[in-house]
């Protein structure tokens, strides 16, 4: 958990059915609504997915190349300075 001065709260609107299946979720892994979806954000965030996977894969081969980027480490580089930019 973050420690009180770096923490922002966050109020969204879900359906009620969708609030019920994320009781019932984090109740099944014996957590707080607040610590599972923690997690789901940190996964979505920070995991790449399979699909992301293989783009990374490809790139290192030089494959599917779109854009001016010759490694993944130089594509990463420059959507992290977009997200300084937003």
């Amino acid at each position: 958990m973050c420690i009180k001065n770096g923490c922002s709260r966050l109020t969204i609107d879900i359906p009620t059915y969708e609030k019920q299946r994320l009781k019932a979720l984090s109740a099944m892994k014996g957590m707080s609504i607040r610590k599972f979806v923690s997690e789901c954000i940190y996964e979505r965030l920070h995991i790449p997915n399979a699909e992301t996977l293989e783009v990374f894969r490809k790139a290192e081969l030089g494959e599917d190349l779109l854009g001016p980027y010759n490694s993944v480490e130089e594509m990463l580089k420059d959507f992290e300075a977009d997200d300084v930019d937003d």
